[in-house]
C-alpha cells in the first residue's frame, strides 16, 4: 500500500523537484517504508511505499520495464498477479522481481490498455508510455483506492490525497458550491467531483488517458458492471457458489510478507471474514481486533466476544481475540483526520474505523474487514423500507403525505438510533413523492433547512442548483428489481463515496493495508447476478450470505440487531465537544468570512440542540467538519 502522485509538464525545472519532494513528505503516513522519484523533460512521478509484498529494494517504485519505454507508480494489491505472471512468462516476458508491480508493466506490454481489465485487486495507477507519449490514470472496479486530478493549463497534476494536490501551487482552491450542497445532504461529496472547482476523482474502473502531445485528457472505462439477473443456480446451490467464492476472496487476501490480522466487530460480516481466515490459516494463530466504548449503545464488545468464542471453538483456539476500550471523543484525533481527508467529510464511523485501525497497526500491517457486504447483499434497514413503500404508495399522493406527515408529528422525539427516531424517519419517507423517496432516506440535510442554514454565498446559488448531483444516476440503471437498483444505485454513490474514502483514509493515516474479501471481483460480480429475493428474504437481510455461513455463525449474530460503527455525535456536542465546537463555529473567522452559513441561523439550531428540544446533531456536526476542513486550507 503506497501514496502515488505526479506532475505533468514540460517545464522540467528544480521548482517541479521540489514540489515533488514537499509531497513526499507530507505522505509518510501512506508509505513509511522507502520512496522514489523519476522525472524526465514532460513527466515527475513519485511514490511512497508501505512494503507488504517483496520487501527487497527490488521492488522499489517508480519502476520501468527493461527497454525505458514504460514508468509506473502503483498504489494497491493485484491478487491474481501470480497466475498472470506464469501466463505472461509463458509468452516470452522476463521477470527481475517477485512483486506484482513489474506484473502490471509486462502486461501492458502485452496487451495495452486492456491490460488493466484483467487486473484483480484494489489499485489506483498511474503509467506513462513514452512511444505512446500518454500517461494513464487508472483506478480498481469498485473505488478501493483514491485518485485526485487536476489540470492547470496545458498540464496535470495527480495524487492519492487531496493534501497531494495542495502542494502544488496551482491547485484551484475555490469551493464549488453544488458540492457543498451534496455534501450538507449526504455527509460526503459525491464521486468525481470535490469540494474545489475543476478538481475531480478518478472513478472507479475508469481510465483518464493524457496526450502529452495534444495536452488533452480521454476518459474511458476498463470495465462495466452488470447488475441484471443472470445467476441461473437455485437459492441453494447459489449459497454454495457464493461460500466458495468468498472463501477463494478471504485466500487471496492472506498474501503477504509482513503479518496480517483482521477486523471484528462481532456482526454478520466480519464474524463471516474472521471465521474463514481462521480456517483457512489453522494451526497457525490469526488475530482479531475489536474496539469498545464506554457508551452501550455503540460498544459491540460482547458481540465480538461471543464471535471469537465461537470461532475459537470451530478452530481449535487459533484466534488471538485483541480488545481495547477507547474514547472517541477525543477531539484532537478528529483534527487529525479532516486533514487526511482533504475536503468536507462528516460520517461519524470515521473516528472509530481511525482508532480500530490505530490498535491494529500495533501487532500487524494488513488486515481483512467486512466492508462491502451490506451494499452486495441488501444490508440496510432502507432496502427493507424501499422494499414495502409499494403498498404506501398505492395511496394518493396528497392523502398519504398529509396523513404520515401528521403521524410523523405526533411521535416524540429521541436518541438518533432510537426507536422512535427510526419510525419518524419512515414516516417521513412515506409521505414523498414516490420518485424522492430513496433520496429522503439519505438526505441529512432538507432543502428548506438548507435554505435557512446557507449564508449569503451558498444561498445565491442554491436556487439555480441541482437539488442534488446523483439522482439523475437512477434513470441509468440496469437493475431488473425495484430494490435492486437501490443497491446498484449505492454501489455507484454511497460505497465509493463514503465507505470506502473512509476506510482508505482512517488505516492509511496509521499505515496500516485494509483488505476487503467481499470487494473481490468475483464474489461483486456473482452477487450482482443475483436476484434481490435471494438478498432479502421475508425481512431476513443478507439473507443468501446468512445462510451460505450458517455454521460459521454464532446463533446470536441472527437474533442481535445492528448497532454499526458510529459514535453518540448529540451526546459529544452537548458535552466533551461543546466548548471547542462552539468556538470552532461562532468565533472562527474562517467560517465567519466564508459567506456560505448563515452563522445567526445556526446559532439557533446550536441552541435548539443544547437545550434538548431538539436533535440537529447531523445539521452541526457537518458545519462543523466544514469549518474544521476550512481551516485547514
Amino acid at each position: 500500500m503506497c501514496s502515488i502522485f505526479g506532475i505533468i509538464d514540460s517545464n522540467a525545472n528544480t521548482v517541479r523537484t521540489a514540489i515533488l519532494h514537499k509531497i513526499a513528505a507530507d505522505q509518510l503516513h501512506r508509505g513509511p517504508d522507502d520512496g522514489g522519484f523519476f522525472e524526465d523533460d514532460s513527466v515527475a512521478f513519485g511514490h511512497r511505499r508501505l512494503s507488504i509484498i517483496d520487501l527487497s529494494t527490488n521492488a522499489r517504485q517508480p519502476m520501468s520495464s527493461t527497454d525505458g519505454n514504460i514508468i509506473l507508480v502503483f498504489n494497491g494489491e493485484i491478487y491474481n498477479y501470480p497466475e498472470l505472471r506464469k501466463k505472461l512468462i509463458a509468452t516470452g516476458h522476463t521477470f527481475t522481481t517477485s512483486c506484482d508491480t513489474e506484473c502490471i508493466i509486462h502486461l501492458y506490454e502485452e496487451y495495452g490498455t486492456g491490460a488493466f481489465s484483467e487486473l484483480d485487486g484494489m489499485f489506483a495507477i498511474a503509467l506513462y508510455d513514452k512511444k505512446e507519449k500518454k500517461v494513464h490514470l487508472v483506478r480498481d472496479r469498485v473505488g478501493k483506492k483514491p485518485l485526485f486530478y487536476f489540470q492547470y493549463g496545458r498540464n496535470l497534476v495527480f495524487g492519492s490525497e487531496l493534501s497531494v494536490l495542495k502542494q502544488h501551487p496551482d491547485m484551484p482552491h475555490e469551493y464549488d458550491m453544488q458540492s457543498i450542497s451534496d455534501y450538507l445532504s449526504l455527509l460526503y461529496v459525491p464521486c468525481p467531483a470535490t469540494v474545489y472547482k475543476n478538481v475531480f476523482k478518478v472513478s472507479p474502473s475508469e481510465i483518464l488517458s493524457f496526450d502529452l502531445k495534444k495536452r488533452t485528457l480521454e476518459k474511458s472505462l476498463y470495465f462495466t458492471p452488470d447488475f441484471t439477473v443472470r445467476n441461473n443456480m437455485n437459492f441453494e446451490d447459489s449459497a454454495a457458489e457464493l461460500r466458495k467464492l468468498v472463501f477463494a476472496a478471504v485466500k487471496k487476501r492472506l498474501m503477504s510478507d509482513v503479518p496480517v490480522g483482521v477486523f471484528l466487530s462481532g456482526g454478520i460480516d466480519s464474524s463471516i471474514v474472521a471465521h474463514v481466515m481462521t480456517a483457512l490459516r489453522a494451526p497457525e494463530q490469526t488475530d482479531a481486533f475489536t474496539i469498545g466504548f464506554d457508551d452501550p449503545v455503540y460498544d459491540e464488545r460482547s458481540r465480538a466476544e461471543t464471535a471469537a468464542r465461537f470461532i475459537n471453538t470451530c478452530n481449535n483456539n487459533v484466534l488471538n481475540h485483541h480488545e481495547k476500550t477507547v474514547s472517541p471523543s477525543d477531539f484532537s484525533l478528529l483534527k487529525k483526520l479532516v486533514k487526511h481527508y482533504g475536503e468536507p467529510y462528516a460520517d461519524a464511523s470515521m473516528i472509530p474505523t481511525a482508532l480500530l485501525s490505530s490498535f491494529t497497526r500495533e501487532k500487524v500491517t494488513v488486515a481483512l474487514s467486512g466492508d462491502g457486504a451490506d451494499e452486495l447483499f441488501a444490508g440496510y434497514d432502507r432496502y427493507f423500507l424501499m422494499s414495502k413503500l409499494r403498498y404506501f404508495n398505492l395511496l394518493p399522493f396528497p392523502v398519504r403525505n398529509m396523513l404520515f406527515k401528521t403521524l410523523s408529528g405526533i411521535i416524540p422525539g429521541g436518541n438518533e438510533r432510537s426507536r422512535n427516531a427510526r419510525i419518524k424517519r419512515a414516516f417521513d419517507v412515506i409521505s414523498c413523492r414516490s420518485n424522492q423517496q430513496y433520496y429522503r432516506i439519505l438526505d441529512r440535510c432538507r432543502n428548506d433547512f438548507k435554505y435557512m442554514l446557507a449564508g449569503p454565498r451558498l444561498k445565491d446559488e442554491l436556487s439555480i442548483l441541482k437539488q442534488n448531483s446523483i439522482t439523475e444516476l437512477l434513470d441509468t440503471l440496469n437493475s431488473n428489481s425495484t430494490v435492486g437498483k437501490y443497491l446498484e444505485f449505492d454501489r455507484k454513490t454511497y460505497l465509493v463515496g463514503d465507505i470506502l474514502t473512509k476506510t482508505d483514509i482512517a488505516s492509511m493515516a496509521n499505515s496500516l493495508e485494509l483488505r476487503s474479501p467481499f470487494l473481490d471481483r468475483d464474489v461483486v460480480d456473482f452477487a450482482d447476478s443475483l436476484p434481490f429475493e435471494f438478498k432479502m428474504q421475508k425481512g431476513s437481510k443478507k439473507h443468501i450470505l446468512k445462510y451460505a455461513f450458517k455454521d460459521m455463525l454464532p446463533p446470536s449474530v441472527f437474533t442481535d440487531s445492528k448497532k454499526g460503527f458510529g459514535v453518540p455525535i448529540a451526546n459529544y456536542l452537548r458535552n466533551s465537544w461543546h466548548d471547542e465546537a462552539e468556538k470552532i463555529l461562532f468565533h472562527s473567522d474562517t467560517l465567519q468570512n466564508s459567506g456560505i452559513f448563515d452563522l445567526a441561523f445556526l446559532q439557533k439550531v446550536w441552541q435548539m440542540h443544547m437545550s434538548g428540544k431538539k436533535d440537529y446533531s447531523y445539521q452541526i456536526w457537518t458545519v462543523l467538519l466544514f469549518a474544521l476542513f476550512a481551516e485547514n486550507g
